[in-house]
């Protein structure tokens, strides 16, 4: 028989309280959590404050809130590479650089329209129609509709496109994959006098931003360039290892997880009742849930 002891870190407990607090609506919850976590911090020190909700997506709504109201938070989680949305888009991109130079163009026809049609390329839905039906109509090549000033936005991306399929089949993915994410620029001459900046949105949508959600994406990009290294055991490795490796991951439903974590020792201690098992806080705050009764 097994004899097991648990003893608290503080071998003698201070008199505390302990309340219950009904909010009339979720906005009003985070505020009074929010009130909560002001009253009892010390001064600028967070790190002896901890809210448990029930899972990670209660934690990202707080998460989000105290960010945005200058309370810093330490909070993590593993996620899986392949389902962020920067990740997705990446490997669309990445395919379709392969098929714009393959013969056949059936796969370029069907991944264009999820591309292009991504609010990160901000193409009006209008403009992306016409140019769709323009194609169709003439039962022509997507080529031969690159008209900058009939399609701007369209063109534009078509040309980019074009542009890096071109170079990616002398480059290494790394150097696509900076180009994809728009770390690096094309210039296309236009005449003598003009030159066009070729560029992708990817950086600005995904990463401009100083909040969750761009952090989220800067690490997934960085786990998601790092695992193809670690697969191929080197940096050099094409595009067409990298659908590969892209290919293994769809066709088996692997996961490629990578811890996500922001916070400093001074933060608001974020996590779920399972991740704060063993561990003591001097102020507790428990987000049980919300529920509208009818």
């Amino acid at each position: 028989q097994i004899q097991k002891s648990l003893q608290a870190a503080n071998s003698t407990l201070q008199p505390g309280d302990m309340r219950l607090i009904e909010a009339k609506d979720p906005e009003s919850e985070l505020y009074c959590l929010l009130e909560l976590i002001k009253k009892y911090a010390k001064q600028e020190d967070y790190s002896q404050i901890a809210v448990l909700a029930r899972n990670h997506s209660d934690l990202r709504q707080i998460s989000e809130f105290l960010i945005s109201h200058n309370i810093p938070v330490s909070y993590q989680s593993s996620l899986d590479v392949f389902e962020q949305e920067v990740i997705v888009l990446v490997v669309k991109i990445s395919k379709l650089l392969y098929h714009l130079s393959r013969p056949t163009l059936k796969r370029v026809y069907e991944l264009l329209p999820e591309i292009l049609g991504h609010p990160a390329f901000n193409i009006p839905t209008q403009q992306l129609w016409e140019f769709s039906r323009e194609v169709f109509a003439k039962r022509s090549r997507w080529e031969k509709h690159m008209d900058l000033k009939k399609f701007p936005d369209v063109a534009y991306y078509m040309h980019f496109f074009k542009e890096l399929s071109n170079v990616s089949q002398a480059l290494p993915y790394r150097s696509v994959f900076d180009y994809i994410i728009g770390s690096k620029t094309f210039e296309e001459r236009q005449n003598l006098f003009d030159t066009l900046v070729l560029k992708s949105p990817i950086k600005e949508y995904f990463l401009s931003q100083e909040d969750l959600e761009s952090y989220q994406s800067l690490e997934a990009l960085k786990s998601f360039i790092e695992a193809i290294e670690a697969y191929y055991a080197t940096d050099n490795f094409d595009c067409l290892q990298a659908l590969n490796y892209f290919e293994i991951y769809e066709n088996s439903r692997l996961k490629l997880n990578f811890q996500f974590a922001i916070g400093n020792a001074q933060s608001c201690q974020l996590m779920t009742a399972h991740g704060a098992k063993g561990l003591e806080f001097e102020t507790k705050i428990v987000k049980i849930c919300y529920q509208e009764i009818k």
